[in-house]
Order: C-alpha cells, then sequence, then structure tokens
C-alpha cells in the first residue's frame, strides 16, 4: 500500500528533499557559490568572459548576485572560443585531459 511505504523509499534523497526550504536555498547557495569559483579557477572560457564583464568570484556572494553578474553564454561564444583557440573542449573543460574516462557530446 502507498501510503505504509517509509520516507527511504519515497524519496532519492531524504534528507535533502525533505529539509525546510531555507535551509535547502542556503545549501544550493553554498554549492553555487563553491561552484562559481571552481569554474573561474578550472575553466578558461568562464574566467576570460567573466574577466571582460569585470566579474570576480569574490563580487558573488548570493544566488541575487549570480543573477545579477554573471553573464548568459550562447553556443556561438562557445563555438567561437572554440575556433579562436583551437581547444576541442571550448574551454569548459575543468579537470587535466589526462584525468578523463570518458567524454560524450551532443550535437544539440
Amino acid at each position: 500500500m502507498v501510503g505504509d511505504r517509509d520516507t527511504a523509499d519515497r524519496y532519492f534523497e531524504p534528507q535533502v528533499e525533505t529539509m525546510p526550504r531555507e535551509e535547502l536555498r542556503a545549501r544550493q547557495e553554498k554549492q553555487l557559490l563553491e561552484l562559481v569559483e571552481y569554474a573561474y579557477a578550472n575553466s578558461a572560457f568562464y574566467r576570460e568572459l567573466w574577466d571582460e564583464h569585470g566579474v570576480h568570484p569574490r563580487d558573488i556572494r548570493s544566488v541575487e548576485d549570480f543573477r545579477a553578474r554573471i553573464p548568459f553564454i550562447t553556443k556561438d561564444m562557445i563555438r567561437a572560443y572554440r575556433s579562436r583557440t583551437g581547444d576541442a573542449f571550448a574551454g569548459l573543460l575543468c579537470v587535466p585531459v589526462e584525468e578523463l574516462t570518458s567524454v560524450s557530446s551532443s550535437s544539440g
């Protein structure tokens, strides 16, 4: 019977999926800020783009800052970077190539 299933059966990650909304938002914001730092440090594409727009990770302190300051990217921007630099990964690869075990791509 559906009503008798325990929490572990209803949720993939119960701790996260059942936490209070504000706690979830804080967790997501923390992860976003960590990702911004990581992308800037490890992605030539993002570092170049953000530098061109005068954005540094230290400027991003909230989701609102991210929405207001981080520029949108388009496929054309990625294609242009790839053509200009010859980088097959268009500056988006954030780990050394030697660490890859599999690479997949999409035409879309």
